[in-house]
């Protein structure tokens, strides 16, 4: 992989400007962030375990 690095001659928006909560609605590691697919993790871990994803995202636990 090459790096290269990159001058900005404006402002750059990068994003929607949603603040998403860690290890909630995104994970880090390796170098990388990837944002959780809501929809996704619900086919994981079934309608049966939704209150418990619920109550750690309203106590702003990790989901981890």
């Amino acid at each position: 992989m090459k790096i290269c690095k990159v001058t900005t001659l404006t402002s750059v928006h990068t994003g929607s400007g949603k603040y998403l909560q860690k290890d909630i609605e995104f994970i880090t590691g390796n170098d990388r962030a990837v944002v959780i697919d809501d929809r996704k993790v619900l086919g994981i871990i079934g309608k049966g375990n939704i209150d418990k994803w619920i109550a750690c995202i309203n106590r702003g636990s990790s989901l981890m």
